[in-house]
């Protein structure tokens, strides 16, 4: 190993033989060595030792490049999809290049069609529009890759479709089997695709279809052709399903029967309901159509039946129906009545029900009848007259007790009342009496026959508060007052004091302006009196509106009361010494 500048020195034979032989074995050698040669020219040979590689220096003179390994391993640039590192003479964008650690890059016309990776192999990474196709013996694209129009074809050149498989006029288009037997016969299912435009899926032996998700099956067809949903039993035998979708009606279920002869009773349609009590599965209701009598074309007269089953039964028994002229009956298999036809609930054996009949002209009414009574009409009922526009209630034999007419009047015994005459109204602010049209009639009239009574209760927490009783002859109205509720009570002082900043007034209502009264401004008064006065002086509510002050008077009395004590004292103290100067 050597390594030389190429330049033989001066000197005497010996040495310049010695320097000749130098540079001869440094040739020779491609200036081996572990450092490179101290000397460098453009296209140099240096086998580096030290990397164990051959490498040439470029024509600028200013780099190495690395040709093989010394071992005889050949190695090549990095290149790219433009400038391959291993590339043609006549076509130097098409090769082989590495586009990153671990992968092999192929490139034609200086673009990458395929990428092999140590994860992954991928053809037209750069997502080019170039097509790929995989030729068999028989077919030219076995498997065709439509990269401009992001299509996959299978024995088809033009792919119509994101996916499409093409087998022929009339063979298997796409084939799943689980051929174990090794004779070609399909053990499993296949999938087949006629030129029709059938495509059936279907199982060869005597076994379910089953449909999963998620690891678990969810939906079955077995093999009697029943199409089980979320479960595979098969206990109900007679259950079959029809699943449409209809270009304008969306989507529905069919249950069908497909039947030319069906009479009065026969079943149409029945979803059933079943419950496994741990070992038999057993019916706990049902929704069933059933023909209402013979049906034939475009005469289709049903009935749908409601069915629960009962404690300790262990099938459904009916409970509703709907027949074809649209009556329910609610524990009744005949919904009918002789006047309210349209609802009827009862056995018909006796129990009591209600009948609902709805009419635009004459009335509507709930009624609460005997079914064993012939007219159930006349043993109670509320009815809404349409001719008036009056709810009427009704009961020991179809006797008015009271109603609503039309303007809102609440009436209890009698059933005249025009506007105003009779009514009670509840409105945002409580509840008001109104008696307009007749000064003689009482707003409210309490009559209590029984004599001494209480007239109205007033209770707060449980506790009476007050109360307007008669003693039939007179009306007390009475507030608590017993000792036993009150604490800390003391006389009234200064009374007369108090009673002089009472400021009476005399004044009309604004709404009454011919009639001048006597009596106090709310707030001027409960400076003195807090306690009769409510509200706030100038109150108004959210939405500006004033809220009036009220006064009650009686609460002025005890201050009244104490003020006429303190007066009465001081004139008999006068009249005391008037009669001692009269005397003296």
């Amino acid at each position: 190993m050597a390594t030389h500048d190429y330049v033989i020195a001066n000197g005497t034979g010996a040495a310049v033989r010695s320097d000749l032989n130098n540079a001869l074995a440094a040739i020779v050698s491609n200036n081996s060595g572990s450092s490179e040669p101290g000397t460098t020219y453009a296209y140099q040979w240096w086998a580096d030792t030290n990397a164990n590689v051959l490498k040439i220096r470029n024509s600028a003179n200013d780099a190495w490049i690395t040709l093989r390994e010394l071992d005889g391993t050949m190695l090549i640039e990095d290149g790219s999809a433009s400038t391959p590192g291993l590339a043609f003479a006549d076509d130097v964008n098409t090769g082989i290049f590495s586009p990153a650690a671990d992968q092999i890059g192929f490139a034609t016309g200086g673009a990458e069609r395929l990428e092999i990776g140590s994860s992954e192999v991928v053809f037209n990474d750069p997502s080019n529009d170039v097509d790929f196709r995989v030729e068999s013996n028989g077919q030219t694209h076995m498997l065709f890759v439509d990269a401009g129009n992001d299509r996959v074809g299978i024995g088809t050149s033009a792919p119509a479709r994101t996916f499409v498989v093409s087998g022929g006029s009339s063979e298997a288009v796409a084939q799943f089997t689980n051929d174990t037997s090794g004779d070609g016969q399909d053990d499993g299912f296949q999938i087949l695709h006629f030129t029709s435009g059938l495509t059936r899926l279907l199982n060869r032996e005597n076994g379910p279809i089953a449909f999963s998700t998620n690891n678990s099956e969810r939906a079955r067809i077995d093999a009697d052709g029943r199409l089980l949903v979320g479960a595979s039993d098969t206990t109900h035998a007679d259950a079959n399903a029809k699943i449409q979708a209809t270009s304008t009606g969306g989507t529905s279920i069919v249950l069908a029967r497909d039947d030319a002869s069906v009479v009065a009773g026969n079943v149409i349609g029945n979803i059933q309901f079943y419950g496994n009590d741990g070992g038999t599965n057993q019916q706990c209701a049902e929704i069933r159509c059933d023909a209402d009598g013979t049906q034939s074309n475009n005469n289709k007269p049903s009935r749908l039946v409601f069915g629960t089953t009962a404690d300790d039964a262990s099938s459904a028994t009916e409970r509703m129906r709907i027949d074809s002229s649209g009556r329910v009956g609610i524990k009744n298999s005949s919904p009918s009545s002789q006047y309210f036809n349209d609802l009827v609930i009862g056995d018909g054996s006796g129990d009591h029900g209600i009948t609902l009949h709805t009419s635009s002209s004459g009335s509507s009414a709930i009624a609460f009848s005997d079914a064993t009574s012939g007219d159930g009409r006349y043993a109670g009922y509320i009815q809404y007259d349409h001719s008036d526009n009056t709810l009427k209630f009704y009961t020991n034999g179809g006797n008015e007790r009271m109603r609503v007419n039309s303007f809102g009047n609440f009436m209890v015994g009698q059933t005249n009342g025009s506007s105003g005459t009779v009514g009670i109204v509840c409105n945002a602010n409580g509840l008001l009496t109104n008696c307009t049209s007749n000064t003689d009639a009482s707003v409210i009239n309490i009559n209590n026959l029984t004599g001494a009574k209480n007239l109205i209760l007033f209770r707060s927490d449980g506790t009476n508060r007050g109360s307007i009783e008669t003693n039939g002859s007179t009306v007390t109205y009475n507030t608590t007052s017993d000792y036993r509720v009150k604490e800390n009570v003391v006389d009234i002082d200064g009374a007369i004091d108090r009673v002089k900043q009472l400021l009476p007034k005399r004044f009309n209502f604004i709404s009454h302006p011919e009639r001048t009264v006597d009596g106090f401004l709310a707030h001027e008064a409960q400076t003195v009196v807090p306690e009769a006065v409510t509200g706030t002086h100038n109150e108004v509510d959210d939405d500006g509106n004033a809220v009036m002050q009220g006064i009650d008077q009686s609460k002025l009395v005890p201050l009244l009361t104490a003020a006429l004590q303190e007066a009465i004292a001081k004139i008999e103290t006068l009249e005391t010494k008037v009669a001692a100067l009269e005397a003296g």
